[in-house]
């Protein structure tokens, strides 16, 4: 689209393409900004009825586990929704299965995140 490069238009673009059903998503030129617009237009109008705090956790069933945020993302929105301990120990093995299969940089990653998680969780942030 030859406009300056911008660190949120790719993350943009891979979140509009999963929501759409498209898979990860990035334009180069010659794209132009009606195409893309459409493409962003249409993620929020598929994320509308999700908008609220109590239906926030529906609208991930959209794209599932094929985004690699999927885990991220279940943690957090079941904390801001107050699930119960049990809900968060249940997706916190969950992600475990999938994101720690192999002891690799992915694994370090979320063993990373649950730190911080764990202790945002017991008020120490």
């Amino acid at each position: 689209m030859n406009l300056p490069s911008d660190e949120w238009i790719g993350t943009l673009g891979a979140n509009v393409g999963y929501v759409i059903g498209n898979g990860y998503l990035s334009w180069q030129p010659p794209a132009k900004a009606p195409e893309v617009l459409e493409a962003i237009n249409e993620g929020l109008a598929r994320l509308r009825p999700y908008a609220l705090l109590t239906s926030l956790g529906q609208a991930w069933d959209l794209v599932g586990r094929e985004d690699p945020s999927y885990w991220y993302r279940a943690l957090v929105i079941a904390h801001l929704t107050r699930e119960g301990e049990d809900e968060i120990h249940t997706l916190i093995a969950q992600a475990e299965g999938d994101l720690c299969a192999t002891e690799d940089e992915v694994c370090e990653q979320f063993r990373a995140f649950q730190a911080r998680f764990a202790a945002h969780r017991a008020g120490e942030y």
